[in-house]
């Protein structure tokens, strides 16, 4: 899934932290759980690797 960067005006971090967010509260990731690899958010988003530790940082 890549982030729909031309459709969305806010900043690609913001869109991943947004996408991250949601699947926490939907329980897509369980609460403990570990959050995916900064590579594997990296090559899942189409972003680079400061995009995703600063989206990261948001959370």
């Amino acid at each position: 899934m890549t982030l729909p960067l031309e459709e969305d005006s806010r900043p690609p971090y913001l869109q991943a932290a947004e996408v991250l967010r949601t699947e926490i509260l939907v329980g897509d990731l369980a609460p403990g759980s570990r959050l995916p690899s900064a590579r594997l958010l990296q090559a899942r988003f189409g972003v680079s690797s400061s995009t995703v530790q600063n989206a990261l940082r948001v959370l």
